[in-house]
C-alpha cells in the first residue's frame, strides 16, 4: 500500500501534526541511518493532493484553505475550473466549482520502508523486539489508569506478563482497541481503523499521464 501525507485539513492541530511528520520524513535518510548501512529510501514523492469541490462544497474548501494558510502552509493553490482544465487536460471538470492543489510537501511514500527503517534504527540503539499480541493490562490500584504491566500472548499459545515503568500506545488505527483493554474506568480513545483505497488510472492518449 501507499502512505500519504498532506496538510489539507480543516483543523489547525492536524495541519501542525502533518508539518511535523513532513519534517520527519525529509530527515529520515539521516536520522534513521544505521552506521555501516545504506541510508533508508522512503520513496517520498511530493506530487501533492488535489481536492475538488462542487458549488455546495466550495465555501468549505475556501475556508479550509484559509485555515491552512493561517498555519503557515502557503503552498496550497486554489484553482477554478478553467485552471484545472489547463493543468489537468485529461480531467472532466463538469460539476467542479473549485480545486485546491498542494504544490509540494504533500504526496506519498512507502510505509513498509519507513517501518523497516524505524526498526533497524531502534535495534542499532539497543532495542529488543518481541512478537506477540497484547491481551490486557495490569493497572495500578492506587493510580487509576496507570499501567503496571502488559499481558502478551505469543504465537505458540503461551502468555507472559511484561512489567514496565512506562507504556507507549503505538498501535495507530487500532490504538482505541488497546485502550479498551484497560477497563471501564479508563476513558475510551475515539480512534478506529477506516479502510482507504488507492486507485491508479491510465488515461491513455487524452493526456499521456499515468
Amino acid at each position: 500500500s501507499a502512505g500519504g501525507i498532506r496538510q489539507q485539513f480543516s483543523l489547525p492541530a492536524n495541519i501542525q501534526l502533518s508539518l511535523y511528520g513532513l519534517d520527519f520524513l525529509r530527515r529520515a535518510a539521516s536520522d534513521l541511518c544505521v552506521p555501516g548501512e545504506e541510508p533508508p529510501d522512503l520513496q517520498f514523492k511530493e506530487q501533492g493532493y488535489l481536492f475538488l469541490a462542487s458549488e455546495q462544497g466550495e465555501a468549505t474548501l475556501r475556508r479550509n484553505h484559509a485555515t491552512q494558510r493561517a498555519e503557515g502552509v502557503d503552498w496550497m493553490r486554489l484553482l477554478d475550473p478553467d485552471e484545472l482544465a489547463t493543468r489537468f487536460p485529461w480531467m472532466d471538470v463538469g460539476g467542479v466549482a473549485l480545486g485546491c492543489l498542494g504544490e509540494h510537501s504533500e504526496g506519498w511514500f512507502d510505509p513498509w520502508a519507513l517501518l523497516t527503517a524505524l526498526r533497524s534504527k531502534a535495534r542499532s540503539l539497543g532495542v529488543t523486539f518481541h512478537a506477540g499480541e497484547v491481551t490486557g493490562f495490569d493497572l495500578e490500584r492506587t493510580a487509576p489508569g496507570a499501567i503496571r504491566a502488559v499481558r502478551v500472548a505469543d504465537a505458540e499459545g503461551g502468555s507472559s506478563l511484561v512489567g514496565a515503568r512506562e507504556v507507549v500506545n503505538a498501535a495507530g488505527a487500532f490504538a482505541g482497541q488497546l485502550v479498551g483493554l484497560c477497563g471501564a474506568g479508563v476513558a475510551p480513545l475515539p480512534v478506529a481503523a477506516r479502510k482507504r483505497c488507492v486507485f491508479s488510472f491510465d488515461v491513455g492518449s487524452r493526456g499521456g499521464a499515468r
